[in-house]
C-alpha cells in the first residue's frame, strides 16, 4: 500500500507541483519573449485581464451576488415578472464599468501575437440571450475590444470552430470564436486539449494564466505538453471586503428601478446626502 501511494504521488507530482504565482504579467515578459509558433498562451478573462469596478460584480463575490439575486427573483409571482427582473439583472453586464487589471496586458498580448505565438482567451461565461443582451458572447468580445484586447489576430485568427465531442446541446456547444474559447462546466484543460486536437495545432508548450488555482490543479489532459500553470493574483489588490447589506441594496434597487447604483455613487450619497445607508426596499414594491 505504501509503495502504491508513493508511486501515485510520484506520477501526480509533475502535474501539480509547478504552479507559479505572479502578481504582474510583467514577471512573464522575458519568458514570453522566447516563445514562438510552437507555444500557446491562454489567458483567463475575469480577474486576470478585466475586473469590475464595483465589488459586488467581481468574480470572488459572484456567489453572494447570485444568491441574493436568486432569492429576490424567486419572489416574483408570474413568468412575466421573472422575465422583467431577468432583463433588469442583465443590465449589470452593460452599465457597471469593467477595466483592465493591468494596462500593460494589452502590449504583452500584442507582442506575443506578433511573435507568432498562439494566444487566446478562455471564459466560462454563458452564451446566447440573457435579458436584454441578444448574445452574451458578443458582449464579452466587445468588452475586451473596448479595453484594447483583440484575440482575433495572429496565429489564432480565422480558426473558429465548435468542439462537438463534448456532446452538449447545440446552443451550448463549446467553441472558439474570434480567439475566445467558450465552454461552461467543462474543465479548462479538457477544453484546451480538445481544441488543439480539433485544429491539429503543432503545440509543444502551453502557458495557462488563471486567477483561480482550482483551474490549474488538474492538467491531466495536457500531460503530453510542457505546461506552465500560472496563478495570477494581481487583481487581489483591488478586492475589498464586501457588505452583504450593501449588495442586497444594490440588487434590490436594480430590480425595482432598472438602475445599478455604483459603489462610488453610494459612498457619495452616504457622505454628502445624509441618507440612511443601505435601507433595503420591500420587495413588494418590485412586484407590480
Amino acid at each position: 500500500m505504501k509503495i502504491s501511494k508513493v508511486f501515485f504521488l510520484f506520477v501526480l507530482f509533475p502535474l501539480i507541483a509547478n504552479i507559479r504565482t505572479i502578481e504582474s504579467l510583467r514577471e512573464l515578459e522575458h519568458e514570453f519573449s522566447q516563445l514562438d509558433q510552437k507555444a500557446l498562451v491562454v489567458f483567463d478573462i475575469d480577474e486576470v485581464l478585466l475586473t469590475a469596478v464595483d465589488q459586488a460584480l467581481k468574480t470572488p463575490h459572484k456567489e453572494l451576488f447570485r444568491k441574493i439575486a436568486d432569492e429576490l427573483v424567486a419572489l416574483a409571482k408570474t413568468d412575466e415578472q421573472k422575465r422583467l427582473l431577468e432583463y433588469r439583472l442583465s443590465l449589470t453586464y452593460l452599465y457597471p464599468n469593467r477595466i483592465l487589471v493591468e494596462k500593460n496586458s494589452v502590449p504583452i498580448i500584442t507582442r506575443l501575437q506578433d511573435q507568432g505565438v498562439y494566444v487566446m482567451g478562455i471564459t466560462r461565461c454563458r452564451r446566447g440571450r440573457f435579458g436584454i443582451i441578444p448574445k452574451v458572447e458578443q458582449w464579452r468580445k466587445e468588452l475586451l475590444c473596448k479595453n484594447g484586447i483583440n484575440f482575433n489576430r495572429g496565429m489564432i485568427q480565422g480558426l473558429d470552430c465548435e468542439l462537438t465531442s463534448f456532446g452538449h446541446e447545440e446552443s451550448n456547444v463549446p467553441l472558439l470564436e474570434e480567439g475566445l474559447l467558450f465552454g461552461r462546466k467543462i474543465p479548462k484543460d479538457q477544453l484546451i486539449h480538445q481544441l488543439i486536437q480539433t485544429l491539429s495545432l503543432s503545440i509543444e508548450r502551453i502557458y495557462l494564466i488563471d486567477d483561480e488555482r482550482s483551474n490549474l490543479d488538474s492538467i491531466a489532459s495536457l500531460q503530453s505538453y510542457e505546461v506552465h500553470p500560472i496563478e495570477y493574483v494581481g487583481a487581489r489588490s483591488m478586492l475589498m471586503e464586501i457588505s452583504k447589506r450593501k449588495v442586497k441594496w444594490q440588487i434590490s434597487k436594480l430590480l425595482e428601478t432598472g438602475q445599478w447604483f455604483e459603489d462610488e455613487a453610494i459612498e457619495e450619497m452616504g457622505v454628502f446626502g445624509g441618507l440612511i445607508r443601505y435601507s433595503i426596499p420591500s420587495f413588494l414594491d418590485l412586484i407590480f
